[in-house]
């Protein structure tokens, strides 16, 4: 990470981004993991699939309700 610019009006005082080779590595592994994503919950049974993908969407869902967001 490489920083960018100060802004004093901002809680943090410097942001930071990634550099071009950040911003590769991260692309790279994104997709990765998107291929990934796309091939392994099918080897999984039916039910066990949907009970694998609720379980974040229960996770959001309690975080957007949770107090103090």
């Amino acid at each position: 990470m490489s920083p960018v610019h100060a802004q004093p009006g901002h809680r943090r005082a410097r942001l930071l981004s990634p550099t071009p080779d950040g911003r590769r590595l991260r692309d790279a592994v994104r997709d990765e993991i998107q291929r990934g994503e796309k091939v392994w919950p099918g080897r999984l049974a039916d039910l066990d699939r949907d009970r694998f993908l609720r379980s974040p969407r229960a996770l959001a869902d309690a975080i957007r309700r949770s107090p103090g967001r």
